[in-house]
């Protein structure tokens, strides 16, 4: 017993007078990893790049090495808040927004990236094309796309660009989330500008996702929608896609497609749905 224990006091003696490694003496790549784990970038869909601002505020070599780590570069939120007097405000806000989206996203290295954009309320701005080509044929690295308060015309437009972009190979070969929130629209009358999930043109909204997004997991229409969604995913390859969220009027949900064609699905969450999932109901009885 007491040669145990004059081990275990030598030991102690000997790990007190090793110098202790202070965590700023860290390597630069391994002490920017250790602040990345402390934001939880893994933890959701979206990096809190909230707190991530927070620990620059700690000290100065917290903010060096955070902002030229490449990770902080590769997610973006920007709200579109007023307009221009600009004649052609649609075009000269799209081309800001490009160069920002270049400035920025140039910094995140060869990272995947993730866009999130907020066009504010009421009808400020239309993106344009050079808004379109940056976001499918000018960046191929998206692993997130999320737009919020989007018109249903240049959404179609930036699906269709995606899916005649996509005719040789994916243009969104590692997208793996899709998120449209119109929530600001009110449902049910003309301001609701609801979204064709296949308009007759070739793709669609789900159709050209198909071709561009191979890997998706993750696809959010939060938005008034014209048609069931359902009908257009029988086709969809869905060994990916584990999450599909709609909300609506008139949608009309077929249980039996979702149940034998959708089974990869752990989350598909219509809100509000209508009378009609009690036909789909009685449908699985016959």
């Amino acid at each position: 017993m007491n040669l145990v224990l004059s081990r275990s006091r030598r030991v102690a003696t000997k790990s007190k007078s090793a110098p202790l490694i202070q965590f700023n003496d860290l390597p630069p790549e391994i002490l920017a990893q250790i602040l990345d784990f402390a934001t939880d970038p893994d933890s959701g869909t979206f990096p809190n790049q909230m707190r991530t601002l927070e620990l620059c505020t700690v000290c100065s070599l917290w903010r060096s090495v955070i902002l030229t780590h490449p990770r902080f570069w590769t997610y973006l939120h920007i709200s579109i808040r007023g307009t221009t007097r600009a004649t052609d405000r649609n075009s000269v806000i799209s081309a800001r927004l490009v160069a920002h989206f270049e400035r920025w996203f140039t910094r995140a290295g060869d990272l995947h990236l993730e866009l999130y954009v907020d066009f504010g309320e009421g009808r400020l701005f239309e993106p344009t094309e050079i808004f379109h080509e940056y976001l499918v044929r000018r960046n191929s690295r998206w692993r997130l796309l999320r737009f919020e308060g989007m018109l249903s015309a240049p959404l179609e437009t930036l699906l269709g660009v995606a899916s005649q972009a996509s005719k040789q190979q994916p243009c969104w070969p590692n997208l793996r989330h899709f998120i449209i929130e119109n929530s600001r629209m009110s449902r049910g009358t003309a301001s609701g500008y609801p979204i064709s999930l296949n308009n007759g043109t070739e793709g669609g909204a789900v159709n050209s996702l198909q071709q561009s997004a191979p890997m998706l997991q993750n696809c959010a229409l939060v938005s008034p929608l014209t048609q069931s969604p359902f009908s257009y995913l029988l086709h969809y390859p869905v060994a990916s896609l584990t999450s599909f969220q709609t909300d609506g009027l008139g949608l009309y949900i077929n249980l039996r497609l979702v149940i034998h064609h959708l089974p990869p699905l752990h989350n598909s969450e219509p809100e509000e749905p209508p009378y009609s999932v009690f036909d789909a109901l009685e449908g699985r009885r016959t």
